[in-house]
């Protein structure tokens, strides 16, 4: 017997055939593991990208805390030294009016940059937001020292305000935190 070429070719397509097919079906496997080892490598890459921002976030936060610890401190000192020997305290309000004044000089700014800040919390936060107006226009009005009395008052007020401006930045600094992890943790937004 005689072997023809249509022999030759349908045994080719025998042993060729299930060769294609299993190395197609290997290459669309292939192709879909690839993409979706891509995808989850994209995603580790953004968690570990959105750990870095919380890092720098919570470092943020660590740092307007203690900034703010010794903004507290000073302006404690500052009370302090006012309060020592009240038979010289003209040299001694003199001195603590001065270093007053730099502080009634950027009050205002603090509170408005605050304010900006808590700004798109304030239908969350409204008591919050409403006092910080009113802080803002309580540091406005404040003037240069010139007693024991108004010495004192104005470093209890700013005692007050940072206070209070420390406690909403805390509240802005945490949102900003949690939004970073947002997608993690809420799956369907």
């Amino acid at each position: 017997m005689e072997t023809s070429w249509q022999d030759v070719a349908i045994e080719a397509i025998k042993i060729l055939g299930p060769a294609m097919v299993t190395g197609v079906a290997a290459y669309f496997t292939a192709t879909i593991q690839l993409k979706a080892k891509l995808k989850q490598i994209e995603k580790n890459s953004e968690y570990k990208a959105r750990e870095k921002v919380f890092d720098f976030k919570t470092e943020k936060y660590n740092k307007l805390d203690k900034s703010l610890a010794i903004l507290n401190e000073s302006l404690s000192f500052l009370a302090g030294m006012s309060m020592t020997d009240r038979d010289d305290q003209y040299a001694i309000n003199s001195f603590v009016a001065k270093h007053l004044s730099t502080f009634i000089y950027s009050a205002p700014f603090d509170v408005k940059l605050t304010i900006d800040q808590f700004l798109p919390l304030a239908t969350e936060y409204p008591r919050e937001f409403d006092k910080l107006q009113k802080d803002l226009l309580l540091v406005e009005e404040l003037k240069q020292p010139n007693n024991y009395d108004q010495v004192n008052d104005t470093i209890v007020t700013f005692i007050g305000v940072y206070g209070f401006i420390s406690c909403c930045s805390k509240i802005v600094a945490e949102k900003e935190a949690l939004e970073v992890f947002e997608p993690y943790n809420n799956p369907n937004a």
